[in-house]
């Protein structure tokens, strides 16, 4: 069974949060969620989402698992570039600055770790598909001979490489 939970570091590397290496049991921090607010009389003048700091307990199995993890989520910190948690197919920018054991055995590490959710809300990834017939980077076709013979510019069949979107 894949992780339900898991984070991903600025460099690709995955923590598993609830699979075979670690459980964060239920998550419940991560479900709660917060509004801040300012009020105005009677009304509701502005509200927002912000940045928060949740507490999330998780067992790992193994000992190099744990530490594994620990330089995982130090490096971002460490970087100034957040990773992305991930729970059942949704996703928000995350640091975890910080884990503490709470308790320890032969073969697993229980540790309370400190998550800053960025973000202030989740979100599930959308993919936009682009058929090749889409046109080139400036719309046309490619023509033999001179543009001014034809009436009109037609679309393309070459296809788009790539897209960015911020």
């Amino acid at each position: 069974m894949p992780d339900r939970l898991f984070y991903i570091s600025a460099s690709g590397e995955r923590v598993g949060l609830s699979g075979p290496e670690a459980s964060a049991g239920s998550a419940l921090g991560l479900r709660a969620s917060e509004w801040e607010i300012e009020l105005s009389g009677r009304k509701l003048r502005s509200s927002s989402r912000p940045a928060r700091e949740i507490s999330l307990d998780v067992a790992f199995y193994t000992h190099a698992e744990a530490d594994r993890a620990a330089d995982v989520f130090d490096a971002d910190v460490a970087a100034g570039t957040p990773g992305t948690i991930h729970a059942t197919g949704w996703e928000q920018r995350a640091f975890v600055t910080s884990m503490e054991p709470s308790s320890l055995g032969h073969d697993f590490v229980r540790e309370s770790a400190s998550v800053t959710l960025l973000d202030g809300v989740w979100r599930k990834p959308e993919t936009h598909t682009i058929f090749p017939q889409s046109g080139d980077e400036d719309g046309t076709k490619l023509y033999s001979g001179s543009l001014s013979a034809y009436p009109y510019l037609y679309a393309s069949e070459i296809g788009t490489t790539h897209v960015d979107l911020d």
